[in-house]
């Protein structure tokens, strides 16, 4: 990562800025579904109606974290107020392909039915694969950065190593993305399973992506990481709002039975903690979160910063997740009193 590299001012920012153009490089990731109109969009991976559900004034919490907010706070994540028109926007459609193939999603009420259950997890998965391939040549550029100037400070050898890494997250979020396209062009909407847990109060916090689960709610350990001759499965995760409820939905393709066990352990938790353990999840996973303002203000400073040192040792790629990472931590962060729980072909 940037921050790891102890340069001269000048020389880092002008990797900052490299660097920065790299993450906003516009490009539409769904060829395969027709022609492009040539028109890349900023596409919102949560709906900006969505938004507006916790937002204050137009406005929610995000976390500041691109090479620049890094090393202005010396190399920490932060929180800082953004507006609903640029949160959660990536570069990653056309505009032709984001109004047809999101429609059920974006014009229709939030109904969770199997068609856009599969248009969730083929968002979340084509923004993490978008956010991988950036990643790679990010990491890229800063092998040749560090080749240049002969790897004064040694860094070449973890930045290799972030590279392969890289390289296995996109190969597999590849895999994934390109099976959930086949199904929207199969019209086969069935081979999406899913959970679908819902409260009868308003979520703190939303956020859409997906992951490769590593452990369980019952610290048991699912997949490691890493491995050349491994494949790993995807996990979609959103915590959003239906009508005036908050909904945490789980998504994942047939074949990906770990996912299905991964649920199947959230399952056995206390439903008072159904809350906690999303939102536990979004910050152990996920930087495309936002928190409601009054929510976050109103954390007493240690759960603030539980939850902050959280997303900042899971956004490391020098610290390994542990078995613990998604047990209760032992704060109870919110409630939004549970409600429902749905099951779409969990088994």
């Amino acid at each position: 990562m940037v921050r790891e590299l102890a340069v001269h001012p000048s020389e880092f920012w002008a990797a900052v800025g490299t660097t920065e153009k790299l993450f906003k490089r516009k490009t539409c990731i769904a060829g395969a579904m027709g022609d492009c109109d040539g028109h890349i969009i900023s596409a919102h991976t949560i709906p900006r109606s969505q938004l507006k559900k916790i937002a204050i004034d137009g406005q929610v919490y995000a976390f500041q974290a691109t090479a620049g907010d890094l090393h202005r706070n010396q190399g920490q994540y932060s929180v800082g107020k953004r507006g609903i028109g640029q949160f959660s926007v990536l570069n990653l459609f056309c505009s032709e392909h984001d109004r047809e193939i999101f429609a059920h999603l974006e014009n229709d009420d939030l109904v969770f039915d199997d068609h856009q259950l599969l248009l969730l997890h083929y968002r979340a998965m084509g923004a993490e694969l978008y956010k991988k391939v950036n990643g790679l040549n990010n990491i890229r550029f800063i092998i040749e950065h560090l080749k240049a100037r002969r790897d004064p400070h040694r860094k070449l050898p973890n930045a290799r190593a972030s590279e392969s890494g890289h390289l296995l997250g996109v190969r597999d979020m590849s895999r994934t993305f390109n099976r959930c396209e086949r199904i929207l062009i199969d019209k086969q909407f069935e081979a999406v399973h899913a959970a679908i847990f819902k409260f009868k109060g308003m979520p703190s916090i939303m956020t859409v992506g997906g992951f490769s689960p590593e452990f369980d709610y019952d610290e048991r350990p699912l997949q490691r990481l890493g491995k050349l001759e491994s494949e790993y499965h995807q996990i979609g995760f959103s915590i959003l709002a239906q009508q005036t409820c908050a909904v945490v939905v789980f998504t994942w393709l047939q074949e990906a039975d770990i996912c299905r066990r991964f649920v199947n352990s959230l399952l056995t938790k206390d439903p008072g903690l159904y809350a906690t353990l999303a939102i536990q999840t979004s910050f152990e996973h996920l930087e495309n979160t936002c928190m409601n303002i009054r929510w976050w203000d109103g954390l007493r400073p240690l759960e603030r910063e539980s939850l902050l040192q959280r997303m900042q040792y899971a956004g490391s790629p020098f610290e390994e997740r542990v078995p613990s990472c998604l047990g209760y931590c032992g704060v109870t962060f919110d409630q939004w009193n549970f409600d429902t729980f749905k099951p779409v072909r969990l088994g």
